[in-house]
Parts: structure tokens; C-alpha cells; sequence
């Protein structure tokens, strides 16, 4: 969807997996895939991503319908995941589902991509960042459907507030969750920290820190995951360049510098025996779109779109990201101590445009623009349709 602007394909598993639930989950629960020979098969994070995968093909698409056939099974997802909030500790507690490695959470796969996370826990902070998204992407859809959202607010910003009492070291870094017995794990996982930042768990005050830890640690998620990795990055572009062009470290270049043309199913699947064509690591085109080129849709079917090249990383991009409206085109290099930034928008889409400044005055325009305000170190614009030129010393 983000690269080609697909639809069908992924409007077509929407509905598959939806038939997953009413034929096997009546507790809410969705098949890990579907359909195939596996019969009746979950993963429990797997089933808590699926209200996010709904509500992101909404903001892509605008797709009342679909939102509208899935919401009934968010909830369900919602529900399942809440019977499992233990009211002693307020947090997602051996959430019921998969088998074998998969039982209570997959976390990270192949298990050589788990980089020693700590499996031994009841309450793992990896299920229960998810939940929180649950709750917040059903809340939404709720919303934009006329629905009620405000309790699945309410104990989305309930579980977060578990999660920071409970599922964090002194030095505000998250370990792995709580054992049966209620104490800690000693272990502080990258997924574990990089979950809490991208999905926005982690305390304004704190996310400089945890981002630094996360930074510090490389690459110790595996192709499944890591594109929450370069998500909790996005505002280190240096650190995001750094993990997507680094080939000595286990990433995407390395799989190149190894001779692999396509994603593999983990850093070391030759080694292991693991799928040389697995698609789940090309997730990272998406952060590439929105860290590097700087694009974000922001509302649904594409309608608004956010521009904000990153002030390091790289000193030029350019390229189209699909909407439904049109493709959005950006072109932007550093010139000097300024940058020149191209914008071409479809017609029906308004776009809120932050171009590196100091000040409104710093910033020449060549074509239609509003200026709205200063904010982080960006003169912020909103743009209509049409392509407009900016340029700031």
C-alpha cells in the first residue's frame, strides 16, 4: 500500500481474516494466518495488531465499509484483551493464546531474533504496548464510526499508566514485564523499549532517554519487528540512516552486502535455514517514506498529509508516496546552511509542510502556501494542491 498504493489484495485479508474469528474465536481472538491448511491457529500479538492494521488501511484508504465490517471484531479483539487485565496489577497477564514458543506472545521471530528477551514473563511489556494500541485504534475507529470511544480511551490511558508504574527500571527504561511471582525481569529488551516509544506509551519527559538506550543497542530486533524500531527512531534520523545502511551489523544492507535480493525472514537466515523471501521486512519502505522523504498521511484516504524532511541523515531525498487521492511528490536537498524543498500535491489533498527555519522570514515561497506557525525549529505551512517551491537560509 505504501509503495504501489495496492488495495484489493489487503482489503481482501481484512475479510479473511475476519472470517478467522467467526469461525474459530468466539472469545475474540484471530487465526495467526488465513486461510490455509492450519486449521484453527492464533498468536496472541498477532490478533493485537490487527485493530491497528485496520485503522492504518482506513487513514490510506478511506474506506468507511470496510472499517465498518471490521469494528465489530476490534471490539472483539478489545474485549479479549481486556479479560486479561489482572486487577492486581492493572496489566495484560498471560494473555491467552498460541502454543509451544507462540503461548502468550510470539514476541519476536525466528527465536534466534528474540536477542535474549525474557520469555519467563507473565505480564510482557511487548502485550501490553500492544494492548494499549488495541484499545486506542478501536477507540478511533469507534469514533469516526458515530460509536462511543471514550471508554476505550479511558483504559487504553489506564493500562499506560500500568505499564509506566510497573514495567520500568529506576532509569525509566522498560524491562521485559513482571514473572508470575510479581517481580521484575532484569532484562531490558530493544523491542520491549522501542514497543513503549512507538506507540507512545513512553512520558514525553522520558522519551530522550529511552530513545538513547534504544539507539545504543544497534540492531536487536529481528525483519518482523524492526520497522517499530526505525518508528522509535524517527526522530533520530542519523541513528535511522545508521541502522538501514549499516552492512556489517544484522539489517537491510547486510542482507544485501550478502548477496540476498529480497527480505529475509531473520538476519541470519542462512545460517538458520529461514525463508530467503519473506516480506515482513519490507515493512521498512514505510518509515523510510516517513522519516527520510518525510511523508505522512495524517487523515483518512490521504485528504491531509504531514512534509517534514528530517534536519540530518541525509542531505537530499526525493521520490512519490501513493494516497488515494494522487501521489504526493517531495524533492528536497540542503543547500548550505538551507534546504530547497519541492511539493507537488493531488488535487484534494492539503498538506501541513515544516521546512527547517528559525524564523518565518528565513523561508522564500514560490507558489501558494499559508504560513501557520514556528514549531521545533520548522516554519510549518499548509499547501494546497499544486506544487509549490520553498527555500530557507
Amino acid at each position: 500500500m505504501s509503495g504501489y498504493g495496492e488495495r484489493t489484495l489487503t482489503r481482501q485479508a481484512i475479510r479473511q481474516f475476519i472470517e478467522s474469528q467467526a469461525r474459530y474465536w468466539p472469545d475474540g481472538r484471530l487465526n495467526a494466518v488465513y486461510p490455509n491448511g492450519d486449521g484453527k491457529r492464533d498468536i496472541p500479538d498477532y490478533t493485537e495488531m490487527f485493530p491497528g492494521w485496520i485503522w492504518d488501511y482506513y487513514v490510506r484508504t478511506g474506506d468507511k465499509r470496510i472499517l465498518a465490517e471490521a469494528y465489530p471484531v476490534m471490539r472483539a479483539v478489545a474485549d479479549y484483551v481486556r479479560r486479561y487485565i489482572d486487577p492486581a496489577t492493572g496489566l495484560v497477564t498471560q494473555l491467552e493464546g498460541g502454543s509451544g514458543e507462540y503461548r502468550y506472545g510470539i514476541i519476536d521471530w525466528p527465536a534466534t531474533m528474540r536477542y535474549g528477551h525474557d520469555m519467563s514473563t507473565a505480564a510482557r511489556t511487548v502485550i501490553n504496548v500492544l494492548g494499549v494500541d488495541v484499545l486506542n485504534a478501536t477507540a478511533r475507529a469507534a469514533e469516526e464510526l458515530g460509536e462511543p470511544g471514550e471508554t476505550l480511551r479511558a483504559d487504553a490511558a489506564t493500562l499506560t499508566e500500568a505499564i509506566n508504574a510497573k514495567l520500568r527500571r529506576a532509569d525509566g527504561v522498560y524491562h521485559d514485564g513482571l514473572r508470575g511471582d510479581g517481580s521484575a525481569s532484569t532484562h531490558a529488551s530493544q523491542i520491549a523499549n522501542a514497543y513503549a516509544l512507538s506507540f507512545g506509551v513512553v512520558p514525553e519527559e522520558d522519551r530522550a532517554a529511552v530513545s538513547e538506550y534504544v539507539a545504543n543497542l544497534g540492531m536487536r530486533m529481528g525483519p518482523m519487528t524492526a520497522h517499530r524500531l526505525l518508528q522509535a527512531l524517527a526522530g533520530r534520523p542519523d541513528d535511522v540512516v545508521e541502522r538501514l545502511t549499516d552492512a556489517d551489523s544484522p539489517g537491510w544492507a547486510n542482507i544485501l552486502a550478502r548477496g540476498g535480493t529480497f527480505t529475509w525472514e531473520s538476519w541470519d537466515a542462512p545460517e538458520t535455514g529461514q525463508s530467503h523471501s519473506h516480506p515482513w521486512g519490507a515493512t521498512s519502505l514505510v518509515e523510510i517514506q516517513r522519516t527520510i522523504l518525510g511523508v505522512t498521511p495524517s487523515a483518512p484516504a490521504g485528504s491531509e498529509v504531514t512534509i517534514r524532511p528530517p534536519k540530518s541523515g541525509v542531505d537530499s531525498a526525493a521520490g512519490e508516496m501513493p494516497v488515494q487521492r494522487g501521489m504526493v511528490g517531495v524533492d528536497w536537498r540542503r543547500i548550505g546552511d538551507g534546504v530547497s524543498l519541492k511539493v507537488d500535491l493531488p488535487v484534494n489533498v492539503v498538506a501541513r509542510v515544516h521546512v527547517p527555519a528559525d524564523q518565518a522570514g528565513d523561508v522564500r515561497v514560490h507558489g501558494q502556501a499559508r504560513f501557520v506557525e514556528l514549531r521545533d525549529g520548522y516554519a510549518v505551512y499548509e499547501v494546497g494542491s499544486g506544487k509549490v517551491t520553498f527555500f530557507s537560509a
